[in-house]
């Protein structure tokens, strides 16, 4: 079971993975060294040490309501209201 309050500790997971992925694609190594919260990875990017901070940008606060209630088990979904997005032209 995934509660709300999990979920912000596994995407976080989940995207130092992807970027771990790209950096590998690329030769590099990114070892996590730390799991400190802030900042949410203490690393070593091909043995220099550094830190990550994870940051989202949503659409909408609806989008992410949508999204978190979504995958949380503790929570009803609330669907986002939908819609169209265009650049405003």
């Amino acid at each position: 079971m995934t509660s709300h309050r999990d979920l912000n500790s596994t995407h976080e997971s989940a995207v130092l993975d992807s970027y771990k992925s790209l950096l590998s694609s690329q030769g590099k190594v990114l070892k996590i060294i730390d799991r400190p919260d802030p900042p949410d990875a203490i690393v070593k990017i091909d043995g220099v040490d550094t830190w990550i901070e994870i940051t989202d940008a949503h659409f909408s606060q609806d989008t992410v309501i949508s999204i978190t209630s979504y995958a949380a088990d503790d929570k009803v979904h609330i669907p986002s209201k939908g819609g169209l997005v265009c650049s405003g032209q």
